[in-house]
């Protein structure tokens, strides 16, 4: 009775099909009738229950609030989409260089304090490596801490003192720091580096 009239007939071509034996259970949304004779969503699981013998013994039958799940699901993205702005926002009004890189390296993106210190424009710059925009004798010197820490499971942040040629030819020394940002489940979305220059000669 407190189903809705109009989705009965569905379930009772799931109840037919797990009968027949062609599933052991299915799902699917549902209106119940509340009480104010309004309708709640929700999602029914239904599972065959046998008996040791074989055959359908009963129903078991799970409910879930479609409403709150979704007003949930609504509640987590909202957070992400704050935490994502604020770090956009922290991004692009930083007073030091900062970039994005992907999983392979290559700039996905670089606030407009790195755009100035270095001499290009964003789009100048997508695409390249930080070993791109160093000077060449300490890319030829040493090795790519950037890579290192890309290959590298153990650590999440790596420190160096590299220098980089702007586009005008002035060599800019700068103290540069990468992390790695992770997603909920622990795996990689990008890199982020900051640079900061430095009058310090190395």
């Amino acid at each position: 009775d407190i189903i809705f009239l109009e989705d009965r007939d569905g379930i009772i071509g799931y109840i037919r099909q797990m009968l027949s034996g062609n599933c052991s259970s299915s799902q699917c949304p549902i209106r119940l009738v509340h009480e104010s004779h309004q309708f709640l969503w929700v999602l029914l699981h239904l599972t065959m229950i046998r008996n040791s013998s074989g055959h359908p013994f009963h129903f078991l039958a799970q409910m879930q609030d479609l409403v709150g799940l979704q007003k949930h699901c609504f509640g987590i993205d909202a957070t992400i989409r704050q935490s994502e702005d604020r770090f956009r926002c922290a991004f692009d009004q930083a007073v030091v260089g900062m970039a994005i890189l992907g999983c392979d390296g290559k700039l996905l993106n670089a606030n407009s304090y790195l755009c100035s210190m270095l001499g290009y424009n964003s789009d100048q710059l997508l695409g390249k490596t930080l070993d791109d925009l160093m000077h060449p004798d300490d890319r030829d010197s040493s090795p790519s801490l950037c890579h290192e820490l890309i290959a590298s499971k153990s650590s999440n942040t790596v420190h160096f003192n590299r220098r980089y040629l702007a586009t005008s030819g002035r060599v800019v020394r700068a103290h540069a720091m990468m992390y790695r940002r992770s997603d909920s489940y622990g795996r990689t979305e990008c890199y982020v580096a900051q640079f900061r220059e430095s009058s310090i000669d190395f």
